[in-house]
């Protein structure tokens, strides 16, 4: 079973936006007395006409920010990499909603919105979204949004209800001007339940103060369990060798002979691992010895790919059980190094949104995740051999005792819903 959580907080000059990983609530930040409620009129599109080909392009845009903001990762951070595009391409959704003139002009170009097409775009968010959350006892993926705007603050009927329609997005006011530190505890207290308590604090002590205005929030919550399951008994220790050269004896989980999707060339090899129904599945990329490097600059050619040319082999799995926090990436400036620009600025324009003029101070994003052997036995696996074969042929061996990509995506769609390396062992 994984478990992950993931948190993208932009906060700005007044103007706070959050996004996080979520699952069942177990307190009632509503029942804060710092918080009231807005009502749009109107409720939720339960129901949006969306196409499967409009889900598709939709998914393969928002994978292609997923890639680019992926470099600027690697790039300037250390460590193990892990986060979660969906999550970061809806907040932002969101507010690209409320944006107007240049502002929307440079959030399009990066985020590779249609301009033209705005009430078809989040429409297709709306359908994308209410396609994701699923939930039941084996698999749990689940979207929440939020708005915080402070009390008394001129939010548009209209922004009010292009979030209801088309995100769910709930509004609570809070009182930032003589509640300051409150309010901060209140968004935290909200981002810890949706995250299954796994990301606490996301908002750090002086962070807002009494001039923000408003906080959006977005969280994102998966738990799955895989297709087939490993077995606990058969976990044993083995070398990991990691991306500096350094050895480490860790965990390792086994599976002796399953038929898995796979692809190899001369530089890699690939395997996707499914969960319970194949919903979802885990890509993992593990470059041969000496081609990291080579894999990571040409990330998106190789995960398109590996799309195209799997097939099903039988396999002996040998992988990393691992858990880690990500710190908290800013991720303002990586949208700055993409051409995002207009938005921080003083002079940005989200009159789609208030009266009140607004920019946005920074954004920030926070991961958690965790793999172990969890899941139910294979019920829907089969091995097809052909009438005249005795046995199945030798396992391909995939020992992922290296540093390699992942990816979670959704099958449907083929929606990245998160992304990460591990460059060194993590327990």
């Amino acid at each position: 079973m994984r478990h992950i959580a993931t948190i993208f907080l932009p906060i700005g000059l007044s103007f706070i936006l959050l996004t996080g990983c979520t699952e069942d609530s177990k307190n009632d930040t509503s029942s804060n007395s710092n918080i009231t409620t807005l009502e749009s009129n109107l409720a939720r599109n339960l129901a949006p006409q969306v196409s499967h080909d409009e889900l598709l392009t939709l998914a393969d845009s928002n994978n292609q920010f997923a890639f680019t903001l992926f470099d600027k990762l690697y790039d300037n951070e250390t460590g193990n990499i892990f986060f979660s595009p969906y999550s970061i391409t809806e907040a932002l959704a969101v507010v690209y909603a409320g944006a107007n003139g240049d502002t929307k002009t440079e959030m399009a170009s990066v985020l590779n919105f249609d301009i033209n097409q705005e009430e078809q775009l989040h429409n297709r968010f709306n359908g994308l979204d209410l396609h994701l959350n699923q939930n039941d006892e084996n698999y749990t993926f689940e979207v929440a949004n939020a708005m915080w705007p402070q009390k008394d603050f001129p939010v548009l009927d209209s922004y009010l209800n292009t979030i209801k329609v088309n995100y769910g997005a709930n509004v609570k006011t809070l009182d930032y001007v003589n509640q300051t530190e409150a309010s901060r505890i209140a968004i935290n207290n909200w981002v810890e339940e949706k995250t299954h308590e796994r990301i606490k604090d996301i908002i750090p002590k002086g962070e807002i103060d009494e001039t923000t205005l408003l906080v959006l929030t977005n969280a994102v919550y998966f738990k799955g369990r895989w297709q087939s399951e490993f077995y606990e008994d058969d976990t044993k220790n083995a070398t990991f060798t990691a991306e500096d050269g350094s050895t480490h004896e860790i965990a390792f989980m086994n599976q002796r002979e399953l038929y898995y999707q796979y692809f190899k060339t001369d530089n890699y090899q690939a395997i996707n691992v499914p969960y319970q129904k194949n919903r979802s599945s885990m890509l993992i990329i593990l470059p041969d010895e000496g081609a990291f490097s080579n894999a990571i600059n040409n990330i998106e050619r190789i995960y398109r790919q590996t799309q195209e040319n799997m097939t099903s082999k039988n396999i002996a799995l040998k992988m990393p059980k691992f858990e880690f926090h990500t710190p908290l990436y800013n991720i303002k400036e990586y949208l700055k190094m993409l051409g995002m620009n207009q938005p921080f600025l003083a002079s940005a324009d989200f009159s789609n949104l208030s009266n009140t003029t607004l920019k946005i101070d920074a954004v920030l994003h926070k991961a958690f995740i965790k793999v172990d052997e969890k899941g139910t036995e294979a019920t829907a696996a089969t091995v097809v051999i052909d009438a005249n074969v005795t046995k199945p042929p030798e396992p391909i061996v995939f020992n992922i005792n290296r540093p390699f990509i992942f990816f979670i995506k959704d099958t449907l769609s083929g929606q990245i819903l998160f992304m990460g390396v591990m460059r060194t062992p993590a327990t």
